[in-house]
């Protein structure tokens, strides 16, 4: 997998302007629809001053560069110029489990509480840590398997 971290430097004021522009042409859907694609969201860095972050995950170097030859890349390439003073590319490139060069990993959580007892169901709670434990992981490994006990004892 390829990660990119695209930092674009705008000119003053004009990010929102430039991002505007992106969502407009549809740059970031048409991205986002193609073969390899696993992720392309822009981002306004919390103290960034005027510049837009983009991440983009692509499945490998040949989705990679079948969307530098697209015409929303050209248009990308295009608006560029009216908004932007530097690009900066970080570039990094992560192991394919389809090659066998990943690990398995297992995290295991416990929490304690005393109280009174929890108002939702032992359903509920797994339910409840299932869903939220699935949403950290990346969705091109697969569903994780999720596996959630409770155990409830009287004090």
């Amino acid at each position: 997998m390829i990660v990119l971290n695209v930092t674009y430097k705008c000119r003053p004021e004009l990010r929102e302007e430039f991002l505007e522009a992106i969502l407009r042409e549809g740059i970031d859907e048409a991205s986002r629809k193609e073969p390899g694609n696993l992720k392309y969201d822009y981002y306004i860095p919390f103290d960034g001053g005027d510049d837009l972050l983009l991440v983009e995950k692509w499945r490998d170097e040949a989705a990679l560069k079948a969307h530098a030859e697209t015409p929303h890349y050209a248009k990308l390439k295009e608006l560029k110029p009216q908004y932007v003073t530097e690009t900066i590319l970080e570039r990094f490139e992560l192991p394919d489990v389809r090659k066998g060069n990943a690990e398995e990993q297992t995290v295991t959580v416990t929490v304690r509480t005393k109280g009174e007892p929890c108002a939702l169901t032992d359903a509920e709670i797994k339910a409840w840590y299932a869903e939220r434990v699935a949403s950290l992981f990346d969705p091109q490994w697969g569903t994780p398997e999720i596996t959630v006990d409770v155990e409830r004892n009287p004090l």
